[in-house]
């Protein structure tokens, strides 16, 4: 383990943040991703693009980490919808396929992504496609489990960082 001088406060600081805090973070974060990704992939319907748009950043000051889907990377993520005998047989893009806003990339002036994540947490009714789309409270479900395991994820890196 290496050996740091501290003379003074602001150094003190700094080496906390720079060997505790944002490593802790980054941790933390990865663990917060990967659960979300699960309680994704849990839904009755195909969520792999927004699985795979799941990831965070943690801010220069290193004390605020944001996990999100990146809905934008999102909409450009898959190639274009795949047809066989004027069927659809694989989805590309989130594109909306209704009416005069047939092949545009929003759904009431939201990313379809968007709109599919909320649809996913809450459940999405009407007859066309995928719909209705079974609610499986993923954001509810990753935010508690979060909430029931922070404390210990936190001990989990101290320990083995051998800081308690």
């Amino acid at each position: 383990m290496s050996t740091f001088y501290v003379t003074n406060e602001a150094q003190l600081k700094d080496q906390i943040f720079a060997q505790i805090s944002r490593p802790l973070l980054a941790y933390l974060s990865e663990k917060v991703v990967k659960i979300m990704q699960k309680h994704l992939n849990e839904s009755e319907i195909s969520t792999s693009t927004l699985q795979k748009c799941v990831d965070y950043t943690i801010d220069s000051t290193g004390i605020e980490s944001v996990i999100e889907i990146d809905y934008d990377l999102a909409q450009t993520f898959a190639y274009p919808p795949q047809y066989e005998k004027n069927h659809m047989v694989e989805w590309g893009k989130f594109t909306n396929s209704l009416g005069s806003y047939a092949g545009s990339q929003k759904w009431n002036g939201e990313w379809v992504s968007f709109r599919l994540a909320e649809w996913l947490e809450y459940g999405g009714n009407g007859v066309y496609g995928n719909q209705p789309i079974p609610k499986s409270s993923w954001f509810s479900k990753t935010e508690n489990e979060v909430k029931a395991n922070l404390n210990s994820w936190v001990r989990e890196y101290l320990h083995s960082k051998r800081l308690i």
